[in-house]
């Protein structure tokens, strides 16, 4: 008898365990998804971010990529030519020349301690009276399931004049983000490119897209180190 009410004891407890883990694992995660269009403001009834100028239509000072299980951080610079151009807006991104080197490495648990440590130079918290950041995060899924992600939109959410967009990554991104995690040779001028860029008509490393390229009144193009305004501050990890 006594065996049998230990054994009925064990049974029940092994049945509302595994309807536990059951019910744990059919609990559905509400993720961010990009082609929802800004669904985490949506749903927290937050006001979007204003709308950026077309120079900053796909990239900013600063753009976090969100990888599956780390985060990559790179810079961008404005090239602004004078006289006659005949291109001010365009439908894609323009060859930044990014670069494998250009990608700082974070790890998920120590992008927020890594962002605070050098906010003199990203300007995410604490600003300056009278400054304005505004920075993209570009993500390789269209479901955001990295948690640095989260971490990263926790921390600036109460920040006032302290802007961001979230995109998937271009062409350019993946291509040198892939390079970057596999270790493999970069030969951008080899690659097989799409006309994905400016005006849709000519590929990156053709006489026709540099001809186009000069003909934009503003451009973005990567850097290689970090930057304030315009002092230039190198980063030694």
């Amino acid at each position: 008898m006594k065996q049998s009410f230990f054994f009925i004891l064990a049974f029940t407890i092994l049945i509302f365990t595994s309807c536990r883990k059951e019910n744990i694992n059919n609990i559905k995660k509400e993720y961010y998804i990009i082609s929802k269009e800004d669904s985490i403001n949506k749903k927290n009834g937050i006001p979007p971010p204003p709308s950026a100028p077309p120079d900053l239509k796909w990239y900013s000072n600063t753009v976090f990529i969100i990888g599956t299980d780390k985060v990559y951080i790179y810079q961008i610079e404005k090239i602004e030519r004078r006289g006659k151009n005949e291109i001010y807006e365009y439908s894609n991104p323009n060859y930044i020349g990014l670069k494998p080197g250009n990608l700082i490495t974070i790890e998920n648990e120590n992008l927020l301690a890594f962002l605070k440590d050098n906010n003199e130079i990203f300007e995410l918290t604490e600003k300056q009276e009278g400054r304005m950041t505004f920075f993209y995060i570009a993500s390789v899924e269209d479901t955001i399931k990295n948690p640095a992600f989260y971490d990263l939109e926790k921390m600036v959410s109460n920040e006032r004049k302290t802007y961001h967009m979230v995109r998937k990554t271009t062409e350019e991104e993946n291509f040198v983000l892939d390079r970057k995690r596999e270790k493999k040779p970069f030969y951008p001028e080899n690659y097989k490119w799409s006309t994905n860029f400016i005006t849709g008509k000519y590929r990156p490393f053709t006489e026709e897209y540099k001809l186009e390229e000069s003909h934009t009144q503003k451009t973005r193009k990567a850097i290689e180190v970090f930057r304030k305004g315009g002092t230039e501050l190198v980063l030694y990890l």
